[in-house]
């Protein structure tokens, strides 16, 4: 059975395949997650259906695949903004 630790070091591991594989949009895990954040991605919250178990590995990638989603998109904005000179 899996532990909050192992799912967290399964989620490193994604993430930083995911950039190796040049989706500098998942960087964002690598720079700005510590311990609590990484938790927070493994571990139901209260929104979901069973709040403080661990998640399953579908869910937990499924939440870090939309932040990395999201922070593609700001990505583009601020790049769309350099090449207006701003």
């Amino acid at each position: 059975m899996a532990t909050v630790q192992t799912m967290i070091e399964k989620a490193k591991a994604y993430v930083e395949a995911q950039v190796k594989a040049g989706k500098p949009q998942y960087e964002v895990f690598i720079e700005c997650y510590g311990q609590s954040e990484w938790e927070g991605v493994v571990i139901q919250s209260e929104w979901d259906d069973n709040p403080g178990t661990l998640a399953t590995w579908k869910s937990a990638k499924n939440l870090i695949d939309t932040v990395a989603s999201v922070w593609e998109d700001r990505m583009s904005e601020a790049a769309q903004y350099e090449d207006r000179g701003f």
